[in-house]
């Protein structure tokens, strides 16, 4: 009975953590303006521009770099709950074709089911909609089209400093400081966000996602990331 009795005790205990560990990574986070403090407003709308990039083969095989540009508004809870309102590329002939698509140039496009929502944790953004995005290509180009379906995505805050945006401008609107790759630790200003995560192309193959957007309106390190 004593062995019953513990291993039933160790169990309880077991489900306690999870239950605490689940309740841990469930929490919220806050995006809140450097100088108030106070959360973002609803209705709220921020500008970002940079790179954004899919590849096969774990991010170095066939794929495209653009630059994009998006806006982002906030539509729920003040501070945790916003979308991306519109997501395009404003000059396709600025996109550069990776691996199977170095000849390639991109024709047309079209994003797919915007608006996407955005949750707030205490480290990033987590891009909670799927993003779909279809490209048709021209030039020497094998391919004549791809969907790219991106899912999990995550916009991770990071810090000011020297390096070049992913995009093919390989610039920031300030005259190229651009983000380091350094995440911002707690509550510090950020100056804009990586994009992380990956997803698949129509045919199943897998890609991987990449990108850097710098905050430019209502400006960078404007606003930080706080827990509740």
């Amino acid at each position: 009975m004593s062995i019953k009795k513990n291993l039933i005790a160790v169990a309880a205990m077991a489900l306690t953590t999870m239950g605490l560990a689940s309740s841990a990574m469930a929490q919220d986070g806050v995006l809140r303006h450097t100088e108030t403090t106070t959360p973002i407003a609803k209705n709220v709308e921020l500008h970002v521009i940079g790179g954004l990039q899919w590849a096969a083969g774990g991010g170095a095989g066939t794929g495209m770099k653009c630059d994009v540009t998006a806006n982002i508004k906030v539509t729920g809870e003040e501070g945790k709950v916003a979308q991306i309102t519109s997501l395009t590329i404003p000059d396709t002939t600025k996109c550069t074709g990776l691996g199977g698509l170095g000849g390639c140039t991109l024709k047309n496009d079209a994003v797919k089911g915007t608006p996407y929502n955005l949750t707030v944790t205490p480290t990033e953004v987590d891009i909670t909609s799927l993003v779909t995005l279809e490209y048709e290509y021209g030039g020497f180009c094998f391919f004549t089209k791809h969907t790219i379906e991106l899912s999990a995505l995550k916009l991770l805050p990071i810090k000011t400093g020297n390096a070049a945006l992913t995009g093919t401008n390989g610039k920031m609107a300030d005259g190229g400081k651009a983000a380091t790759g350094t995440a911002t630790q707690h509550g510090e200003p950020i100056a804009g966000w990586r994009i992380t995560g990956g997803g698949k192309l129509s045919d199943g193959t897998e890609v991987v996602a990449s990108g850097d957007l710098e905050l430019t309106l209502p400006g960078r390190c404007t606003y930080y990331i706080s827990s509740n």
